[in-house]
């Protein structure tokens, strides 16, 4: 056959082979504390942890030349590294994500499969796992015996529960050295009129946008925030606001006219882009800033 006539074939190959490269980064919470770490794993691709990785529940930031919506990109845990023995249920980026532990005590994971549904079907056909067990049903109340003169109980009114709000999911930086990798997640509600004061350790040296929830995926590119040191929003973190399309794979550096140590962050905010209705302090002219 002449090598010309293959050609074709050849760049298919290659083009197919190129779009299974991409890359999935993953939150891991390590504790109960909202501590937090990320990995990074490459999609279609069973995955075993060069280091230790213990966590109580695991979820998707972010995927990078992934074939696929970021809400599409499904994931499942394992206790080995062969792949065979699932470990909690499977996730996407929906927050918190997957449990990986009924208790708060952290649990070693073997191995992690990021791909699409059908991908993972087929891996558990292949490798014969048994999918972990969903939490079981509530039992049905005991039946009671009325008699002919009592009146059946009225029908009870189904009611629907509201979709999530949407939601920011910032990732602060606890240390400036590059060894230290420790790390705090925090979920901030997408408003225009109000700041979200910080919990726990919130002494950063920088802080990003990881991922964004309740919303597509082309209204998340819209998403600015902006981290304060005090809980009234006058005095702005990092000189202007940052979104998911940062150039800065460290984030947001929150002391960049200074020694680039870190600072107290007292309050966040998380609004659209062009949102009107913005109300904490000096916020409009951030947002502007930031393109």
């Amino acid at each position: 056959m002449h090598l010309l006539s293959l050609l074709p074939l050849i760049l298919t190959l290659t083009i197919l082979t190129s779009a299974q490269k991409g890359t999935i980064t993953l939150t891991l919470a390590t504790s109960s504390d909202e501590t937090a770490t990320t990995l990074s794993l490459p999609f279609n691709t069973l995955f075993t942890p060069t280091a230790p990785a213990k966590g109580i529940a695991i979820h998707v930031s972010s995927g990078t030349n992934v074939p696929l919506a970021q809400d599409e990109i499904t994931c499942q845990c394992f206790a080995d590294a062969e792949g065979t023995q699932a470990l909690g249920e499977t996730f996407t980026n929906d927050f918190p994500g997957a449990e990986l532990a009924q208790q708060e005590e952290p649990v070693q994971i073997g191995s992690i499969l990021c791909s699409d549904r059908a991908g993972l079907e087929e891996h558990f056909t292949t490798k014969g796992v048994v999918k972990a067990a969903a939490a079981p049903p509530r039992s049905p109340l005991p039946s009671t015996t009325t008699t002919s003169s009592s009146a059946p109980p009225p029908p009870q009114r189904e009611t629907s529960q509201p979709p999530p709000p949407p939601t920011a999911f910032l990732l602060f930086a606890l240390s400036t050295d590059p060894s230290d990798d420790s790390s705090s997640q925090m979920p901030v509600p997408i408003s225009g009129a109000a700041l979200i004061p910080t919990t726990g350790n919130k002494r950063a040296g920088s802080v990003k946008l990881v991922s964004v929830t309740g919303m597509r995926d082309s209204d998340a590119k819209g998403v600015v925030c902006q981290a304060f040191g005090d809980e009234g929003g006058a005095k702005p973190l990092g000189v202007k606001a940052f979104g998911l399309e940062e150039e800065e794979e460290e984030g947001r550096v929150l002391d960049e006219e200074g020694d680039g140590g870190l600072r107290d962050v007292k309050a966040v905010g998380c609004v659209m882009l062009g949102d009107r209705r913005v109300g904490f302090g000096g916020m409009l002219g951030l947002v502007g800033s930031s393109e």
